[in-house]
């Protein structure tokens, strides 16, 4: 198991920082609409702008329970969407990603369980990759069975397939499908990644997380930890040493799981986190071009999560698609 260094970065949020992303938001929102996303007042997306602008004047966060859970899913959402609008053209959005975006503005605001929240997974990792600063692009595939995204690194091929489950039972079985979709035209790739987004697997209490006193850091990472070693045992065989044969063309998986944390004695501040834990499965000593590929690969996505996801709220242009 190889880059399992956690990385927590502190994104406290004020009610004034509040309004900075409510800001940001809004000029996403603007920048959707503009590529032909609709975006009607009763979406969730119109919803999370509003309660991040009731927020922005106010110098404390209500007390109600109910509403700081309410607040903790609609900073993390309008953090994704801004982050995700990084990287939207100016011009025209290919069909797929046209798609995708304009069904994850819908939904129930903290209904993560859902098909647009799927959506949303897929686009932030499609916006981590195209910003991960490598010499790669995304690029969509729409005939037949296909991975979410396809990284492309001179002639070579990468699949990057995204996963969101409920449960760690559910994300095992995904590994398996996985499998099979970047499998399923093994001809064309060269070996490609699974990212899985563990969130809702941390269960609804550990993901916006009320609690008396500052974040527990430890217990956040100690359960991301242990839910990423349930999906390595479906990829590596820890008895032999060695990737499971009917997972050859996996070169790694790469979790990340969000948490809201709500310190009831101080409601001036809320700490939003993000964790990433790339595992590259490097093979036999004597594979070396695959070692190499996997080890590439993994630091691809890694290192684009870890920008995307840590960075200050900005505007940014790339191209995606």
């Amino acid at each position: 198991m190889a880059g399992n260094e956690a990385d927590i970065s502190d994104r406290l949020f004020t009610p004034t920082r509040v309004g900075d992303l409510a800001d940001q938001l809004e000029e996403a929102i603007r920048k959707m609409r503009n590529l032909g996303i609709r975006i009607p007042p009763n979406c969730r997306l119109a919803l999370i702008a509003r309660v991040l602008r009731d927020v922005a004047p106010t110098l404390r966060f209500p007390e109600s329970p109910d509403k700081l859970i309410e607040i903790g899913h609609a900073v993390r959402d309008g953090q994704e969407f801004v982050e995700i609008s990084w990287v939207l053209p100016t011009e025209r959005l290919a069909p797929t990603v046209q798609e995708k975006l304009q069904k994850a503005v819908f939904g129930v605001l903290g209904q993560t369980g859902t098909r647009p929240y799927q959506y949303q997974s897929e686009l932030w990792v499609g916006a981590a990759l195209l910003r991960s600063g490598a010499s790669a692009e995304v690029v969509t595939d729409t005939e037949g069975k296909h991975p979410d995204f396809v990284v492309r690194r001179g002639t070579a091929l990468f699949p990057v397939e995204v996963k969101r489950p409920q449960t760690i039972g559910h994300a095992r079985n995904l590994v398996s499908e996985a499998a099979r979709q970047l499998g399923s035209r093994q001809r064309q790739y060269h070996g490609g990644a699974l990212v899985v987004d563990l969130t809702d697997c941390l269960g609804p209490d550990s993901a916006i997380h009320l609690d008396v006193g500052p974040p527990d850091l430890v217990g956040i990472q100690s359960e991301a930890i242990k839910l990423t070693s349930s999906l390595h045992s479906e990829v590596f065989d820890g008895a032999s040493a060695r990737i499971r044969e009917r997972r050859r063309h996996m070169f790694g998986v790469t979790t990340f799981v969000r948490a809201t944390w709500w310190d009831l004695t101080d409601l001036t501040q809320i700490h939003p986190y993000r964790f990433v834990l790339p595992v590259s499965y490097l093979g036999r000593p004597d594979e070396r071009e695959r070692r190499s590929l996997a080890q590439w690969l993994a630091q691809l996505i890694d290192r684009g999560m870890r920008e995307t996801g840590h960075q200050d709220l900005g505007k940014r242009e790339v191209s995606f698609g």
